[in-house]
């Protein structure tokens, strides 16, 4: 049976003007053009987006080591007294990769410090996997444990932003809207990368879903292609 071009016309511009990202309008937009392959139809008059590469906003060491001892070592009023427990959270963060959500759901029965790794079970992708931690991470993971909680965080998402907010106001940094806790999950693919671990290794750490979304940060070690040209020679 034929699909009704009016329909299709007009589900098009529900989905451009629904506000959602170009990427995720592609996808319907990706399932709209199989339909009508599929039912003999013309389909390439239906033009994909353009899609939003992301922020890539990495964290230098610097930067880093400022929003750490910020949080740490300042004499925090009643209303920041979470703030050096945020700094174990920036830590854990960037030596991980974890979203924000992953650390703040973790508990201790996921942790292994026999073999040293993360096991992460419900995340964005739907994909678990376990993450070895770096001798921080292991260390901090285990100061934390000796209050005997199930987890490792207290602290919840907004008390979280809000020390990054304080901390990028108090870096003179309000200005860089990309300077975000998202961003310490960019700077540890940025990290592994720039080590040369390569992209399939650190999809699987990351837990992107597929290959495509770890490929943005590729272009940010141009020292492998380099490195690449010295095998071409005789």
């Amino acid at each position: 049976s034929r699909i009704d071009d009016a329909v299709i016309k007009l589900l098009i511009r529900l989905l451009e003007g629904s506000g959602i990202k170009g990427a995720t309008v592609n996808r319907y937009l990706a399932t709209i053009k199989t339909l009508l392959r599929h039912h003999r139809q013309p389909w390439e008059h239906i033009q994909l987006k353009k899609e939003s590469k992301g922020r890539i906003r990495v964290i230098s060491r610097e930067e880093e080591a400022t929003v750490v001892n910020l949080l740490r070592t300042t004499e925090h009023n009643s209303r920041r007294y979470h703030f050096p427990e945020v700094a174990d959270l920036v830590e854990v963060l960037v030596d991980t990769g974890c979203r924000l959500s992953e650390v703040l759901d973790l508990r201790y029965d996921d942790i292994n410090f026999e073999t040293n790794l993360i096991s992460i079970w419900i995340n964005k992708g739907d994909k678990p996997r376990s993450i070895p931690m770096t001798v921080r991470v292991g260390t901090i993971l285990q100061t934390r444990s000796i209050n005997k909680a199930s987890k490792p965080f207290s602290i919840d998402r907004d008390q979280a932003e809000n020390a990054w907010t304080w901390v990028r106001k108090t870096m003179g940094l309000s200005g860089d809207k990309e300077f975000v806790l998202h961003a310490l999950r960019h700077t540890t693919a940025t990290r592994l990368i720039d080590k040369g671990i390569d992209l399939y290794t650190v999809k699987e750490w990351l837990g992107h879903s597929t290959i495509q979304v770890t490929e943005r940060y590729a272009h940010l070690n141009p020292d492998k292609l380099v490195h690449a040209a010295t095998v071409l020679e005789l």
